[in-house]
């Protein structure tokens, strides 16, 4: 092999190697500004969700508010308090049992309404420093419990006597809740204002999803570690809703409005996302998804960031078309590479034999 042959080849592998790496430099950043721009919508689809999270429990917040103002209300919590410590606390006798029963009587109409208009799952009557359950009228069978380490948004409005609101999980339900002071006027003192206790209106993640889905065109699923669920819900509730909605890879589904959600769940990369709160895309099914994982904080949470999540905001939606776009842009760099290298590989030879042919 001559100088002239070896130069050639050298000159030759130096252009291939340059427009490779020309391809491979633009790809990369094609797929960066992708990577960006997916970064870019996460967060706006976080920022939507929490904002559309804070309404829904401000909305809870004023539900209750608007119960516990009426007077009849107040006057019968007030009563079956009273009957509760006088029967020797926890679920009380027959005069506590007289007081719920008349107070569920006061609320079932508007509980029906509030139900079918603002989609509310639950109202709960508490008090004192143990924050024990008087009423929950969505489950009225269930009572004298106590909640105060378990449920915080019930707990410190007793204690600070002022309005709480957001998610949390309880003995039975999750939910997004807003807690209210139940107060009145004391029967032996007017000027005199008593703090009965507390009432929680609570509503699912169903009619958030809705809101949040219409507004951003995007999916999404709420889901809680069974970790948390064994700390909070009595085993029996746990049994039944994981008979129901099984865990896949330590999640449970606590809401979602697609089927596909547990066939996402399922997939691999789909679950390095959730483990991770990362932000990416994965080929499932012939189509290619975004997906971005947002860790779910609780109300304890939310006043406490060193605190762990309880669970996974997640969200995706459909980027097969900007996908193929990013494919098609490859090939297209490298056709146009190798149609470069083409032409000065033959201005190359012919440039070679001519000097070879002068010398």
């Amino acid at each position: 092999m001559t100088s002239r042959t070896s130069l050639f080849l050298v000159v030759s592998l130096f252009v291939i190697s340059s427009n490779g790496i020309f391809v491979w430099i633009n790809y990369q950043a094609e797929r960066s500004r992708f990577q960006s721009f997916l970064e870019e919508k996460s967060q706006y689809l976080g920022r939507l969700f929490e904002a559309t999270l804070e309404d829904t429990a401000l909305r809870m917040q004023q539900t209750a508010a608007y119960i516990a103002s009426v007077p009849e209300i107040q006057q019968t919590f007030y009563a079956g308090r009273q009957a509760v410590i006088a029967e020797g606390g926890g679920g009380g006798g027959m005069q506590a049992q007289l007081a719920r029963c008349k107070l569920l009587m006061l609320v079932s109409n508007p509980w029906e309404e509030l139900q079918r208009l603002y989609d509310t799952r639950q109202l709960h009557f508490q008090f004192g420093t143990a924050a024990t359950s008087f009423l929950r009228v969505e489950q009225p069978d269930e009572f004298g419990d106590d909640l105060a380490d378990v449920r915080f948004t019930i707990q410190d409005a007793l204690r600070l006597e002022k309005p709480t609101l957001g998610f949390e999980c309880g003995r039975a339900l999750c939910g997004i809740r807003g807690v209210v002071p139940v107060k009145m006027s004391d029967p032996a003192a007017t000027e005199k204002v008593l703090q009965i206790g507390v009432l929680e209106a609570g509503t699912s993640y169903q009619s958030l999803l809705t809101l949040v889905e219409k507004s951003s065109l995007a999916h999404f699923a709420v889901l809680l570690t069974l970790d948390h669920l064994r700390e909070t819900m009595w085993p029996h509730h746990l049994t039944n809703y994981v008979a129901n909605n099984p865990a896949i890879d330590g999640y449970l589904v606590e809401a979602s409005l697609h089927q596909r959600t547990h066939t996402l769940l399922n997939d691999a990369c789909v679950q390095a996302i959730v483990h991770h709160f990362s932000v990416s895309w994965c080929h499932i099914d012939q189509s290619d998804i975004a997906l971005a994982a947002f860790p779910l904080r609780d109300y304890r949470g939310q006043n406490d960031l060193k605190r762990a999540p309880v669970g996974v905001i997640l969200s995706w939606y459909d980027v097969t078309n900007d996908i193929k776009q990013l494919k098609q842009d490859l090939y297209t760099n490298i056709f146009y590479a190798v149609a470069v290298l083409i032409v000065i590989e033959i201005l190359l030879f012919f440039t070679f034999r001519t000097i070879t042919r002068k010398s």
